[in-house]
């Protein structure tokens, strides 16, 4: 999945969209928001942005094989993996520093 550059260029313009909500997310709350936000309602802005934005390219990746159903349920997935691992490493580190 993560291997095909598609796939990883859609990742990146999805997410260039979702981090900065994210990191604002963050520095008005707490970082568990922002971890938060990027797996889930942070993706959801990221791919209205892109669908106003860049509608038409959605095209190039139905002529490489990439549904649009495949490419957001796949984002999905990497967004949750990622935001789970972070999370995960966020907590270890807030309970070996207290």
């Amino acid at each position: 999945m993560l291997k095909h550059p598609a796939f990883k260029n859609f990742l990146k313009d999805i997410n260039a969209f979702n981090l900065p909500l994210c990191f604002f997310l963050g520095a008005i709350g707490d970082i568990s928001y922002a971890i938060f936000c990027f797996g889930t309602l942070g993706t959801v802005f990221g791919l209205v942005c892109y669908q106003y934005l860049f509608r038409a390219q959605y095209n190039l990746y139905r002529n490489l094989g990439w549904t649009r159903s495949k490419l957001i349920l796949n984002l999905f997935l990497m967004n949750i993996v990622i935001a789970l691992s972070v999370f995960i490493l966020y907590k270890l580190i807030d309970i070996w520093l207290s």
